[in-house]
């Protein structure tokens, strides 16, 4: 493995990570999902999770939706 090749751990939730990218940068820089997984049709991080996270994820999007 060469230097810099590996990711770096983040200290904050992709969420949170995602809200800052957008108060920083706004929402017009978003990328388009290639993974599939994201709801939006945008790239939201989703791709990083364990399935056992992203269905997490999937049930608190659907139980805070139908409040």
């Amino acid at each position: 493995m060469s230097k810099g090749s590996w990711v770096r751990p983040r200290s904050v939730s992709n969420e949170e990570y995602s809200q800052r990218w957008d108060a920083i940068f706004g929402t017009d820089h978003k990328q388009p999902c290639g993974c599939g997984r994201s709801t939006t049709g945008y790239c939201d991080g989703s791709h990083s999770l364990s399935q056992e996270e992203y269905e997490e994820r999937l049930f608190e999007q659907d139980t805070s939706s139908s409040k």
